[in-house]
């Protein structure tokens, strides 16, 4: 072996750190654009069937955590709602950038996660409020209203657990 591979693993050591925050951009740009398109087309609390009885668009605030969790929280809202969120997330999002021991699938998919829970944290810092405005309803199933960034989160959860699944098998 020749001293040219560990110099050739070395120049593409960027790529990883570049790809995970290229990825935690795009998804804060789709969360936060599409929240800016329901905050500017949609009146607060209107309701818009885009697929009748299944798919809706509202503009609803929500002060709370998932499902408004935490809403009454008072002068404990900021601690626990920005600043710790916050600190995970810049605490997690170094561990993937820099962390080598994670494979690089789940490196990209935490690093959804990491962009879900910036989009909210940035709606927080802003506005007080996180702007949430999906629903849907399957009958049997229906969701509460939510936004670009709790899909994105709650998709690299779900995938992140079935990955870990699997791996045990």
């Amino acid at each position: 072996m020749t001293s040219e591979a560990p110099q050739r693993s070395e120049q593409r050591s960027w790529i990883m750190p570049v790809a995970i925050a290229m990825l935690v951009c795009i998804c804060i740009g789709c969360d936060q654009g599409t929240k800016l398109v329901a905050r500017d087309q949609l009146a607060p609390k209107q309701w818009v069937e885009v697929v009748p009885s299944v798919f809706s668009l509202t503009n609803v605030e929500n002060t709370g955590a998932f499902l408004g969790l935490g809403s009454e929280l008072g002068a404990w809202r900021a601690p626990l709602m920005v600043w710790l969120p916050g600190a995970v997330l810049f605490g997690l999002l170094g561990y993937i950038i820099l962390g080598k021991q994670l494979p690089s699938n789940q490196r990209l998919i935490m690093a959804l996660i990491v962009g879900g829970g910036f989009g909210n944290l940035i709606d927080r810092i802003r506005y007080g409020s996180v702007t949430d405005f999906l629903h849907l309803d399957f009958g049997l199933f229906r969701t509460g209203i939510f936004n670009v960034a709790d899909l994105l989160i709650t998709t690299g959860m779900v995938v992140l657990l079935f990955m870990s699944f699997k791996a045990k098998k």
